[in-house]
C-alpha cells in the first residue's frame, strides 16, 4: 500500500511525532542517526543528551532552509 505524503511546514509538531510514543507505540528508540555536523549528534539529540529540547533541534534543522 502506498500511503499519502503530507507536506509541512511545522518541523517542530513533526519531530514531536516522531519522537514521541506513535499511535500504537510504534516509536521505539527514536534517535538521531545522521547530521551535517557531528557536534549536533553530541548535543541536540534530545533522546540521548539531558537538556537538549525538540524546539532547539528544529530550530538548528530548519536554519539552512530559512537561510535560503
Amino acid at each position: 500500500m502506498i500511503t499519502p505524503v503530507y507536506r509541512g511546514e511545522n518541523l517542530r509538531r513533526l519531530l514531536g511525532y516522531l519522537y514521541g510514543p506513535g499511535r500504537c507505540e510504534d516509536h521505539h528508540d527514536p534517535h538521531l542517526i545522521a547530521a551535517w555536523d557531528q557536534q549536533i549528534l553530541a548535543t541536540m539529540d534530545p533522546a540521548r543528551v539531558p537538556g537538549a529540547t525538540l524546539t532547539d533541534l528544529a530550530r538548528l534543522l530548519d536554519a539552512p532552509v530559512k537561510a535560503h
